[in-house]
């Protein structure tokens, strides 16, 4: 989905609610920016749809490691859907942050 490199988006996680804006951060399994991982576990070559989310998004949507969710980016002028899998957690400078 997305290579080394930034991106805006927002996690949808309950119809009643406001979708939760985020930054997605693009790494490289195993190398370095990939974020400790506090709970779970870390990326991996083979896992494309394994993320590592920020322990404030994790309280913020209930999230747990083993949950899906979906994920809406923009990319270049199109918007598009992504369902991603929760792999690990980390405290701070995370794969998946919230902005607000």
């Amino acid at each position: 989905m997305l290579a080394a490199g930034f991106s805006n988006a927002s996690i949808l996680f309950d119809p009643a609610k406001e979708p939760l804006k985020v930054a997605l951060i693009g790494v490289e399994p195993g190398k370095p920016g990939e974020p400790s991982v506090l709970a779970g576990r870390g990326l991996r070559v083979k896992d494309d749809k394994g993320v590592i989310i920020d322990r404030n998004v994790a309280l913020r949507t209930n999230l747990k490691v083993g949950d899906t969710f979906i994920v809406k980016a923009n990319q270049g002028a199109r918007e598009e859907s992504h369902e991603l899998n929760v792999a690990g957690i980390t405290d701070g400078g995370s794969t998946l942050s919230s902005l607000r």
